[in-house]
């Protein structure tokens, strides 16, 4: 193998490992791009920075830019907005899913409870009957009471 495949692969590693990687560089179409050992359409950071920078500095549409360099024009938006608030860093993608905790706390937990239980919400005075007859009618709204 060559030194420029196995650095060029190298690169491909780290890019993944960083979450930076762009899994979709054909779709890149400027020129800057093509056979340059600078500029890499698997770079998601370079590809969305470039993006940027037409729009702001060489005055290109953003339709024209989104198509350029193969992302929708939500995803530009999103950009901008990153960029703004955070600098390159901004443009760093982020992994999906919820970012915070996912438990309540015992602060909230006191919040949401009524205060007419106990210490033990899962005492045997605190739990509802479930009598067969009444089971579920008691979290059925009333109907007539215009809910």
């Amino acid at each position: 193998m060559s030194a420029k495949y196995d650095s060029k692969r190298a690169k491909t590693d780290v890019l993944i490992e960083e979450g930076t990687f762009n899994p979709t560089p054909e779709k890149v179409r400027d020129p800057k791009f093509r056979g340059s050992e600078f500029f890499d359409p698997h770079d998601a950071v370079q590809v969305k920075y470039e993006m940027l920078r037409r729009v702001s500095i060489d005055k290109v549409s953003v339709t024209e830019a989104s198509d350029e360099y193969g992302v929708s024009r939500p995803t530009y938006y999103q950009a901008k907005v990153n960029f703004d608030m955070a600098g390159i860093a901004g443009l760093v993608p982020t992994k999906p899913g919820p970012r915070g905790p996912t438990r309540s706390t015992t602060r909230s937990w006191h919040f949401c409870r009524p205060s007419s239980l106990q210490e033990n919400p899962f005492a045997p005075g605190n739990l509802p009957s479930c009598s067969a007859r009444n089971s579920t009618s008691s979290f059925i709204p009333d109907r007539s009471s215009g809910f």
